[in-house]
């Protein structure tokens, strides 16, 4: 389990808790209780601090302590009786030293309220406390449902059944989604510049995942998300790749983007280059990935709401029919070592899900350069107002194909 530089046992490392604490454990575990999170742990007391160790489970948290030659457990509880959970300013004088931050945990009991102060982690390493109390503050109601979290897992109880889910990432956020009932997790990607990983889950109330959240960049690019927003009808991630998406609350899918304001600098926004239909009525948006070894620029195709062409990569040049209803694009293929191979020119029909190559070139000038009155296509070496080489096409005289890549393929694999 992956849980951001935190010191985790679980129950697949038996052997790197003392043999006290494990028959403790082995004794005390409720049936059907997962042993979720043990680290090391420091208690702040009145008159000093005291060694511990915190052991998370599906249903309890729990602080235990050695005296003598046995452990024992000095506090805990039920994860449905925590009041909260909170930072606060670490107890005791300090010389010439700030202040530390500590966790301050209060729950209920049969005789009253209880709190305990701790911080965990062991002395040497870098304290972990704030990173663990977010995540266990990640708390609500959703219809009768209660649902929190304790490090890669997802906790659901009505208050007698209880259900959790590991992911196998810590958990980094987890917003409720009231109008579906579901909830949006989002997952922790600590090898987020060389991974790439769909760290963006939607759950229903019963545990099931029932999809990740497409990427925006091809298929081998690290990329991941790094925020998430829930509205009333919208669905919104942030990934790392500087794109803000749009996302279909059904499947994951998405359905539009926009690029996050100065992720290339200052005044360096407009790298996406928009193509939008004689009437408005259509639209497409070519995303900037990047630059061949020649300086051209290359980008990814994308229609709002219906597909996205991350997988292939086109130039700078698109236009749409009259009628809006085709889209010629200028296609790139790479040879080895982003080297320009050949160029093609593009025709796609979205609404019937196919597409067709009209022509290839070794010229990066060969483009679509415009359409006619009458519905065909213009194409050529260079633009039409630089009076450029020119041919011309019908629609019926293309080889139709079906669409390749579309979108959402790799969704398709199991999480």
């Amino acid at each position: 389990m992956k849980t951001d530089g935190i010191l985790t046992f679980t129950a697949e490392y038996k052997r790197a808790m003392s043999s006290g604490l494990r028959q403790v454990l082995s004794r005390d575990l409720l049936p059907g209780e997962a042993l979720i999170f043990l680290d090391f742990a420091v208690i702040h007391k009145r008159f000093g601090r005291r060694p511990a160790f915190l052991v998370l489970t599906s249903r309890r948290f729990l602080f235990f302590e050695h005296d003598l030659f046995q452990v024992k457990q000095v506090a805990g509880g039920f994860w449905v009786d925590l009041s909260s959970l909170e930072m606060v300013e670490t107890p005791g004088i300090r010389f010439l030293k700030p202040k530390g931050q500590s966790a301050r945990l209060v729950y209920s009991t049969e005789s009253g309220e209880e709190t305990v102060l701790f911080n965990v982690g062991r002395p040497g390493v870098p304290d972990k406390t704030e990173t663990l109390v977010k995540n266990l503050s990640l708390r609500f109601k959703v219809g009768e449902k209660q649902v929190y979290t304790v490090g890669d897992t997802i906790i659901i109880t009505d208050g007698s059944d209880f259900k959790h889910v590991r992911l196998r990432h810590w958990v980094f956020d987890l917003a409720p989604d009231y109008r579906r009932e579901g909830l949006l997790a989002l997952l922790t990607n600590e090898a987020v510049i060389r991974q790439r990983l769909h760290n963006l889950l939607y759950l229903n109330l019963s545990g099931e995942v029932c999809w990740r959240a497409d990427l925006p960049t091809s298929r081998g690019t690290p990329d991941s998300y790094l925020k998430i927003q829930v509205g009333e009808e919208t669905i919104k991630g942030h990934t790392w790749s500087g794109l803000i998406c749009e996302l279909n609350p059904k499947d994951g899918c998405i359905t539009g983007i926009q690029r996050i304001p100065g992720v290339f600098g200052p005044g360096k926004n407009d790298v996406d280059i928009e193509v939008v239909s004689e009437d408005n009525s259509k639209k497409a948006l070519l995303l900037y990935a990047g630059e061949d070894r020649l300086e051209n620029g290359l980008y990814r195709l994308f229609v709002p709401t219906t597909h996205l062409f991350k997988e292939r990569l086109f130039g700078s040049e698109a236009c749409w029919s009259p009628d809006g209803r085709y889209l010629a694009v200028q296609e790139v293929f790479l040879g080895s070592g982003q080297g320009i191979q050949s160029v093609g020119i593009v025709v796609f029909d979205l609404a019937n899900e196919k597409e067709a190559l009209v022509e290839k070139s070794v010229s990066r000038s060969f483009i679509p350069q415009g359409w006619s009155p009458e519905g065909k296509l213009i194409f050529g070496r260079g633009r039409l107002s630089e009076r450029g080489e020119t041919k011309m096409i019908s629609m019926e005289e293309v080889f139709w194909l079906p669409l390749k890549n579309p979108g959402c393929s790799e969704r398709t694999r199991k999480y």
